[in-house]
């Protein structure tokens, strides 16, 4: 026996050992693409909430569409607005307050105008793809901001057109 596999070039055991390593393989490549997929999905999340371009944007544009909604800028909206959005946990710490006001300026700015409003809309349903809770966030940093000197039509009106651009349930949401 032990001539035979000399002649063949393999020790004994060599079939089974050859066995145990391929079926080792398979899983080890079956762990690693497991593990791959587990880190891309983290990757992912996380990239979804370090600097999350998209939601500010959402955030700073709802926002602004409501301070616009009656006409006119009141310095308690703009406060209640920064600090509502900068304390979202997705924004907090991604984003300078500086960053923020900038994008809410911007957002402000382009309300202005029936287009404007509608490039804000737009900016808004961006994330309508994303987890329920990620819009409805966005929406009630829109109700927050509306509720500063009272919730009156123009801001009910123009929560309720977000909320429809969001694929979220407004009414509820207001409780």
């Amino acid at each position: 026996m032990r001539k035979l596999l000399q002649q063949t070039g393999q020790r004994g055991g060599g079939a089974a050992r050859h066995t145990a390593t391929s079926e080792n393989r398979r899983g080890i490549t079956v762990l690693g693409r497991f593990f791959n997929k587990a880190v891309s999905n983290g990757a992912k999340k996380l990239r979804s909430y370090a600097g999350d371009k998209t939601f500010l944007s959402a955030a700073v544009s709802f926002a602004a569409n409501i301070i616009k909604a009656d006409g006119k800028v009141e310095d308690d909206e703009l406060k209640k607005a920064t600090r509502v959005i900068n304390d979202h946990p997705i924004i907090k710490g991604n984003f300078s307050v500086d960053e923020i006001k900038r994008e809410l300026d911007d957002a402000l700015d382009r309300a202005e105008t029936r287009g404007g409003r509608r490039v804000n809309s737009e900016l808004i349903g961006k994330i309508k793809e994303r987890e329920l809770a990620d819009r409805e966030a966005i929406f009630l940093i829109g109700a927050d901001v509306a509720d500063v000197n009272g919730l009156g039509e123009d801001e009910r009106r123009e929560l309720m057109k977000g909320a429809d651009v969001l694929g979220v349930d407004g009414a509820d949401l207001l409780g």
